[in-house]
């Protein structure tokens, strides 16, 4: 669905962590 960095534009990187 959306990799973990595309929300990083619309939302702070939480799960990135």
């Amino acid at each position: 669905m959306a990799a973990p960095g595309e929300e990083d534009a619309a939302r702070p990187r939480m799960r990135v962590l």
